[in-house]
């Protein structure tokens, strides 16, 4: 449940440690924020680069712009 924790990719088990919760931004951008059921912290984009390879790592809410995330219906 550390701050700064990198996330890895892994094939679904069942673990709460693999269930998040999407959570609306509520301010009419269309973003939402992601939870760890685990930590409960917040998926965050370090430095909010916006540039491939970017280390997404779990934080504490703060509700910035680079916990923020917007889904595209593909």
């Amino acid at each position: 449940k550390t701050i700064g924790v990198q996330m890895q990719q892994w094939s679904f088990i069942g673990g709460v440690n693999q269930i998040w919760i999407i959570q609306d931004a509520e301010d009419g951008d269309g973003a939402f924020f992601i939870q760890s059921a685990a930590s409960g912290r917040y998926l965050h984009i370090e430095d909010a680069s916006k540039n491939e390879g970017a280390l997404l790592i779990q934080w504490a809410f703060e509700g910035s712009p680079n916990q923020k995330f917007i889904f595209y219906k593909k």
